[in-house]
């Protein structure tokens, strides 16, 4: 991922759809997000970063587990 505000921007539209999480970037210039909610607010927000209004997204990977409650607020860290 390549662009700037992607990390606020990306918090704004996890928060609107009620996520809790985080999103970093990585050493290697990829940026990773860990969201909890529903599986459809999930899946709405992978699909928002696709065409993702701010920067450029090349690959998206993500995998589905047990939702735990682990956090209380979505993070830029």
């Amino acid at each position: 991922m390549q662009g700037v505000g992607f990390r606020p921007t990306l918090r704004r539209q996890a928060l609107s759809l009620g996520l809790t999480g985080y999103v970093r970037n990585l050493p290697d210039g990829s940026v990773e997000v860990v969201a909890e909610g529903c599986k459809e607010d999930a899946s709405a927000l992978i699909e928002w970063i696709k065409p993702s209004p701010v920067g450029s997204v090349k690959t998206i990977n993500y995998v589905v587990k047990q939702y735990y409650g682990e956090f209380e607020d979505f993070e830029i860290r």
